[in-house]
C-alpha cells in the first residue's frame, strides 16, 4: 500500500470497523473519510495519531507503511501489576506516548 489513505482502508477492513463507524468516531462526516482514503484530502498528525489509537495501528505503520502494523499489548510504561489476574496491565496513555516517541526516533534517526 503507497498511501495513508490505502492503509486507514485496509487496517479499517482488517479491525472489522466500518468506514462509517471510523467517521463517526472522529466525528467526521463519511465523506471527508471517503476523501481521505481516496487521497484527495490530507490529514494533520493529530487526525493520523487519533486515527491510529481507533484502528489500534501503529503510528509509525500508518504513516509511512513500515512494519510492524499491529502495536505490541504488552508495551508499558507503568507496570501495574494485577494481583487477581496475575498480568501487567499498562496504561493507554502511555502506550499512545511510546506510539508518537517512537515516530519521531524513527523520522530522526530511521
Amino acid at each position: 500500500m503507497e498511501t495513508i489513505g490505502e492503509r486507514i482502508g485496509s487496517a479499517c477492513k482488517d479491525s472489522g470497523l466500518s468506514q462509517k463507524a471510523l467517521a463517526e468516531r472522529l466525528d467526521w462526516d463519511q465523506a471527508r473519510l471517503s476523501r481521505v482514503i481516496s487521497g484527495s484530502r490530507k490529514v494533520s498528525a493529530g487526525e493520523i495519531a487519533e486515527i491510529a489509537t481507533i484502528l489500534d495501528v501503529s503510528l509509525d505503520w500508518l504513516i509511512t507503511g513500515s512494519d510492524p502494523y499491529w502495536v505490541p499489548k504488552d508495551v508499558a510504561a507503568r507496570h501495574d501489576w494485577d494481583g487477581e489476574t496475575k498480568e501487567y496491565r499498562h496504561n493507554q496513555e502511555d502506550l499512545d506516548v511510546f506510539r508518537s516517541i517512537a515516530l519521531v526516533y524513527k523520522q530522526a534517526y530511521g
